[in-house]
């Protein structure tokens, strides 16, 4: 899996899915969310999933989309369990466009225990069916130190994680950039009949109003794309 080529589409409104060659990373920006063009087929939770985001909706949304060859070791609930280290996201670089370099991305990464404080283990689902939602600490190079809550949905091919976060998101500690719930990082990921689809969405509740810190562009919704791309590169190397 690793030895994998991808061919980069920057897809600006237009839709290729249908064009889409194997072995391949797609991704679109500002999609509407109610035309997610990327969204695998044959999906069990599809009308949750949809629903959900319809609920949610958002004013900014960025889809992409990894196809990759079946790995052997495909059952579903290993598949989730990978994804659900989230302890190993720790040491999780990408590659920074202002340095020209690789740059950490992921500094501290753990789930929390009923109380919302204390580190527990990795959690190791066991049985498809209905999971109880969950709640993980992370600090990362761009936002610091927060806590998100963790929804789950898996059936017999596909599973969808949802990630919420339970605080407000800052830039420099002091400059907002999201309220509480500000945001939604999805991540689903389906089994074909001889491709695996890893399917990320970011949606954003409201336009993000911190363009600029002094002399600093930001734009909020780039930094979920590089999060979302730099843990679908940490997950299919795993694979």
């Amino acid at each position: 899996m690793k030895n994998n080529l991808f061919i980069f589409f920057m897809l600006l409104g237009v839709s290729l899915f249908s064009q889409v060659p194997e072995k391949t990373y797609i991704l679109r920006e500002r999609s509407d969310y109610r035309n997610l063009e990327l969204l695998p087929a044959g999906l069990e939770f599809e009308d949750e999933f949809k629903a959900d985001i319809l609920q949610y909706a958002p004013e900014v949304c960025v889809e992409m989309l990894y196809i990759l060859d079946l790995p052997k070791d495909n059952d579903i609930l290993t598949l989730l369990n990978k994804l659900l280290e989230f302890s190993k996201q720790e040491g999780i670089e990408y590659f920074s466009n202002r340095r020209q370099a690789m740059h950490l991305l992921i500094e501290e990464s753990y789930f929390v225990g009923p109380d919302g404080k204390s580190k527990i283990s990795d959690p190791v689902i066991k049985e498809i069916g209905p999971v109880k939602d969950m709640s993980y600490f992370q600090k990362d190079t761009t936002f610091e130190s927060n806590y998100y809550k963790l929804k789950t949905v898996v059936d017999s091919n596909s599973f969808w994680l949802q990630m919420e976060n339970l605080n407000k998101l800052t830039v420099y500690k002091v400059f907002k950039a999201l309220d509480k719930g500000g945001q939604r990082t999805n991540f689903i990921v389906h089994k074909g009949e001889d491709k695996l689809y890893v399917y990320a969405l970011a949606q954003i509740k409201e336009e993000p109003k911190l363009k600029k810190i002094l002399t600093y562009n930001v734009n909020i919704p780039y930094s979920f794309e590089r999060r979302m791309n730099s843990i679908m590169l940490w997950y299919k190397d795993r694979l």
